[in-house]
């Protein structure tokens, strides 16, 4: 009879646990990602500098070069270079603010290659920008592989709010925003949606 309740409680028990443990997992997950905020608020230098070996999202306009926040322009400006989607683009708006930073390409087909590049370049103490075309990169871009490398390899990662297309279509829509989904854009360039 006790071995009988013995294994009923273990298997009431069973999925109980394995529920605490992926609690307890995504638990330890956020503290430490709260940690290494409060951590880089306490570190970072008077003035707004940036901090080496830092890797930050720097959204950009989408359409009027005046969307472009005054911390994003210190940002672009500070950082040692800037990883951008397609350099050309970048460049007009790196001129229209008079910013002269070196630039790398990262984009959806260079993201190994470039990814490592810009990683070993962070970790020898460089900060880098990353932008994207238009709006706020990692967001359904191929920035996000770059600050899931970043994250795995203990380099910090900064967003700056910003223009985002997203929110942008979003609030223009007339449909209730209170609580919405986002899958992703369409499957390649020039899909109507």
């Amino acid at each position: 009879s006790s071995r009988c309740k013995s294994f009923s409680m273990s298997f009431i028990l069973s999925p109980k646990i394995e529920m605490f443990k992926r609690y307890y997992t995504t638990l330890k997950d956020c503290l430490q990602a709260a940690s290494m905020v409060y951590w880089s608020k306490k570190l970072r230098k008077k003035g707004g500098a940036p901090m080496p070996c830092t890797l930050y999202l720097v959204p950009t306009p989408i359409g009027n070069l005046s969307d472009l926040s005054p911390r994003a322009v210190e940002t672009l400006s500070q950082a040692d270079f800037i990883a951008a989607e397609d350099t050309r683009v970048t460049l007009k708006l790196l001129n229209h603010f008079t910013i002269k930073k070196p630039m790398v390409a990262y984009y959806r087909h260079n993201t190994a290659a470039g990814g490592q590049t810009i990683l070993k370049r962070l970790l020898d103490g460089e900060t880098c920008a990353l932008v994207s075309d238009a709006g706020t990169p990692a967001v359904s871009d191929p920035g996000e592989e770059m600050v899931r490398l970043c994250v795995d390899h203990g380099v910090e990662v900064i967003a700056l709010p910003g223009p985002c297309a997203l929110t942008t279509a979003l609030s223009v829509s007339g449909l209730p925003t209170g609580r919405f989904t986002f899958e992703g854009t369409g499957a390649g360039e020039g899909n109507d949606l």
